[in-house]
């Protein structure tokens, strides 16, 4: 049978390939799954917040009706302002919950805006590396991903005009639709862009609007993961107006990925095409989850539940951190940072390594008792060399005492590895 070409750009992801390996293999301390910890997940407060929504019969009908494709009117209101709180800021003028839209998640909205701003051949720059799940999104819709260089502070205001100019040389400047960011504790790195950095990546964006302009796209899934209560505001207070930035947010990763809520602030022009698309698509998004959702903003349970979350993750994140001085700190060129918050620690190892599935560092590890997610699935294909000597490791499902048992199994297969390389 003959599959379109867009069935043809979708084969080979690596989260199908991630999946498998961990569905294959349950035996093995993973410290490769984004997953949440089971024990975090709010059933009390849900419950609360579904008995605060089905308060009367006119509002659990209407919570078990189809939804505006927008999303909830209450609920909208609710994300636009919380948003401006966590900036400490009010509400712009020229901006209002008709500039909100809600999804099932926040991957919706990221393959809506890459099928409304990519045709095949266009480009999103990111980071590299970068979430590899929008890797396949762009290359899913026929787009390519050109990464630049990142490292702790997020994203290389340097290496992102560096990119820019050699794209603008080559003629292929008015390819370059957006600029593609995480910046608050990264998945995969860690890393968490400074206020300084955004507002030169603000900066570079406008003035390599030539053609056509250059969306930022801010993906904010882990900005309430903070640990230490120290993290910037978003790249949204240096563009207010939200003329070229593109606010993504979730309550996957701080309150549940089974609620299946997330959202977009966008520009103007952006409003109708995305409605269009989401239309086509689901007709809207769960409405009965985003009564929910609105009743734990509304009642102040969501800070609750985030506040318990950080202490609970921050244990985990002093697990691992623990285990890696312990076990990897005498490997000559192995580094690591802190990340202080988000769910993930990168991990960079001697050049001489390879960790993919099917080189010797992965098999010895399995055989020590552990898996991880190679880093090569996180780096664009063009721009920043692919480094292959890299790791995503997750703290998020493990308990403290599992995570420093995985860690040592790598730092075990890890000097396997070197004693006959």
């Amino acid at each position: 049978m003959t599959f379109s070409s867009r069935s043809v750009q979708a084969a080979g992801q690596p989260v199908s390939e991630l999946m498998a390996e961990a569905l294959a293999h349950p035996e093995l301390i993973s410290l490769a799954a984004g997953f949440v910890d089971q024990e975090t997940l709010p059933v009390e407060i849900t419950a609360r917040a579904q008995q605060a929504a089905f308060a009367n019969q006119d509002a659990a009908r209407a919570s078990l009706q189809y939804s505006n494709p927008q999303g909830l009117n209450e609920l909208r209101d609710a994300l636009l302002r919380q948003s401006c709180q966590w900036d400490d800021s009010g509400i712009p003028d020229q901006v209002s919950n008709e500039n909100v839209v809600t999804t099932p998640g926040s991957n919706q909205l990221l393959y809506m805006l890459a099928n409304i701003l990519l045709d095949p051949g266009d480009i999103i720059i990111c980071g590299s590396p970068t979430y590899f799940i929008f890797i396949g999104i762009v290359k899913n819709v026929g787009g390519e991903t050109y990464g630049v260089a990142i490292d702790q502070h997020g994203m290389i205001p340097e290496s992102l005009d560096d990119a820019l100019s050699m794209l603008k040389k080559r003629g292929d400047l008015a390819r370059v639709k957006a600029i593609y960011l995480v910046p608050y504790f990264d998945n995969p790195a860690g890393s968490t862009l400074t206020k300084e950095r955004a507002g030169e990546i603000h900066e570079i964006a406008n003035r390599y609007s030539e053609h056509n302009k250059i969306y930022v796209v801010t993906d904010e899934a882990y900005r309430l993961l903070d640990f230490n209560q120290t993290a910037q505001p978003s790249l949204w207070a240096g563009d207010r107006n939200l003329n070229h930035t593109i606010v993504v947010g979730t309550f996957s990763k701080s309150y549940s990925p089974g609620i299946r809520v997330g959202w977009g602030i966008l520009p103007p022009e952006l409003i109708t095409p995305i409605n269009d698309v989401k239309g086509n698509i689901d007709f809207g998004s769960p409405n009965i989850n985003q009564y929910i959702m609105y009743e734990v903003l509304r009642n102040g349970w969501l800070q609750e539940h985030v506040s318990k979350l950080c202490d609970h993750y921050q244990q985990k994140q002093n697990a691992m951190l623990d285990a890696l001085d312990e076990h990897m700190s005498t490997i000559d060129h192995c580094s690591w940072w802190n990340p202080g918050g988000g769910m993930y620690v990168w991990l960079t190892l001697p050049e001489i390594i390879d960790s993919a599935f099917d080189k010797p560092l992965y098999q010895a590890t399995k055989q020590a008792g552990a898996m991880y997610v190679p880093g090569h699935y996180c780096f664009p294909k063009q721009g920043e060399p692919v480094q292959h000597n890299t790791i995503r490791l997750s703290f998020g499902q493990q308990t403290p005492a599992k995570i420093a048992e995985g860690v040592n199994c790598l730092a075990t297969a890890v000097n396997s590895v070197l004693s006959i390389a």
